[in-house]
Protein backbone atom coordinates (compact mmCIF):
# COMPACT_ATOMS: atom_id res chain seq x y z
CA UNK A 1 0.00 0.00 0.00
CA UNK A 2 1.23 3.44 -0.94
CA UNK A 3 -0.23 6.84 -0.17
CA UNK A 4 -0.29 9.49 -2.87
CA UNK A 5 -1.06 13.10 -1.96
CA UNK A 6 -2.40 15.50 -4.59
CA UNK A 7 -2.72 19.14 -3.50
CA UNK A 8 -5.63 19.63 -5.93
CA UNK A 9 -7.40 17.19 -8.23
CA UNK A 10 -10.67 16.99 -10.12
CA UNK A 11 -11.65 13.74 -8.35
CA UNK A 12 -9.51 11.16 -6.54
CA UNK A 13 -11.66 8.43 -8.07
CA UNK A 14 -11.19 9.78 -11.60
CA UNK A 15 -7.45 10.17 -10.97
CA UNK A 16 -7.23 6.48 -10.01
CA UNK A 17 -9.07 5.49 -13.20
CA UNK A 18 -6.67 7.55 -15.34
CA UNK A 19 -3.56 6.20 -13.59
CA UNK A 20 -4.61 2.63 -12.77
CA UNK A 21 -1.77 1.04 -14.76
CA UNK A 22 0.83 2.58 -12.43
CA UNK A 23 -1.04 1.79 -9.20
CA UNK A 24 -1.03 -1.21 -6.86
CA UNK A 25 -3.77 -2.92 -4.85
CA UNK A 26 -4.34 -0.99 -1.64
CA UNK A 27 -2.97 2.35 -2.88
CA UNK A 28 -4.62 5.37 -1.26
CA UNK A 29 -4.99 8.64 -3.17
CA UNK A 30 -5.89 11.69 -1.12
CA UNK A 31 -6.23 15.36 -1.94
CA UNK A 32 -6.28 18.76 -0.31
CA UNK A 33 -9.06 19.90 -2.65
CA UNK A 34 -11.29 18.11 -5.16
CA UNK A 35 -12.75 20.40 -7.80
CA UNK A 36 -15.23 17.82 -9.16
CA UNK A 37 -15.74 15.35 -6.31
CA UNK A 38 -18.41 12.72 -6.87
CA UNK A 39 -20.72 11.01 -4.42
CA UNK A 40 -22.78 7.90 -4.87
CA UNK A 41 -25.07 7.58 -7.87
CA UNK A 42 -23.35 10.47 -9.67
CA UNK A 43 -24.19 13.07 -7.03
CA UNK A 44 -21.83 16.00 -6.60
CA UNK A 45 -19.55 15.85 -3.56
CA UNK A 46 -18.61 19.22 -2.06
CA UNK A 47 -14.96 18.91 -1.03
CA UNK A 48 -13.46 22.25 0.05
CA UNK A 49 -10.00 22.81 1.58
CA UNK A 50 -9.52 21.42 5.07
CA UNK A 51 -11.23 18.07 4.55
CA UNK A 52 -9.90 14.61 3.84
CA UNK A 53 -10.82 13.57 0.29
CA UNK A 54 -9.61 10.13 -0.67
CA UNK A 55 -10.10 6.99 -2.73
CA UNK A 56 -8.64 3.53 -2.16
CA UNK A 57 -7.83 1.07 -4.93
CA UNK A 58 -8.84 -2.24 -3.36
CA UNK A 59 -8.16 -4.67 -6.22
CA UNK A 60 -6.95 -3.69 -9.69
CA UNK A 61 -8.33 -6.83 -11.29
CA UNK A 62 -11.77 -6.72 -9.65
CA UNK A 63 -14.74 -6.26 -12.01
CA UNK A 64 -15.60 -2.67 -11.11
CA UNK A 65 -18.63 -0.89 -12.46
CA UNK A 66 -17.36 2.64 -13.12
Amino acid sequence: MRTIFLPEVDSTNEWIKRNIDSLQDGDVVYAGIQTQGKGREGKKWHSPPGGLWMSVLLEKEAPYNF
